[in-house]
């Protein structure tokens, strides 16, 4: 009888689980400039990258903010804030594009460009992604420039082309973009 209770006991707090949570909400609030800059395209612009072969390809570029709500299950809290989506629209048959931007609090913003299915990730967090003080690309040179490479290996498809290496600064944004196969998309202007 003993051991049915020892038995018993604990299984009766496995099915009753954990107590239950009081569920809070937090609102991180708005984005904040600091947070904004890190994405230098509005809303209508225009950007055009030129290919290796010389083929010119605009994308028109549509910028907004929404609010977001995400549920910790952990921590019984739902946590609400902004997150700024760009996407780039191309006037050719190419990868979609797109920039998404979080603050999490008001010393680390995150940045994520798509290119394809495969991202590139800048952190205001300097231990995280840290910008090179200069590159020259087609004779142009730009200062504290992202050099990124993409987040192909937690992949395990085999495209044959996708984005490899993305250089990005926050004065021009997306400066250049490498293909697998070396083929590159250069800012244009």
């Amino acid at each position: 009888m003993k051991k049915i209770l020892l038995l018993l006991v604990p299984s009766l707090f496995l099915l009753w689980g954990c107590p239950p949570c009081q569920r809070e909400t937090i609102d991180k609030g708005k984005l904040t400039e600091y947070a904004l800059s890190y994405v230098p395209y509005a809303n209508g612009d225009t950007l055009t990258l030129q290919h290796t072969g010389g083929k010119l390809i605009q994308f028109a570029i549509n910028r907004e903010t929404q609010q977001v709500s995400n549920t910790c299950e952990e921590c019984c809290d739902e946590i609400i804030s902004e997150e700024n989506l760009t996407t780039f629209t191309p006037d050719y048959p190419i990868f979609s594009m797109s920039v998404s931007l979080t603050e999490y609090d008001s010393n680390y913003v995150s940045c994520a460009v798509s290119i394809g299915k495969y991202s590139f990730y800048i952190s205001s967090d300097t231990s995280i992604s840290n910008p090179n003080e200069k590159l020259v690309v087609k004779e142009k040179t730009y200062r504290q420039v992202y050099q990124l490479k993409s987040d192909y290996g937690t992949y395990y498809d085999t495209d044959s082309i996708y984005a490899d290496s993305l250089y990005y600064n926050l004065e021009k944004g997306i400066i250049q973009i490498i293909m697998s196969n070396n083929e590159k998309y250069t800012l244009y202007e």
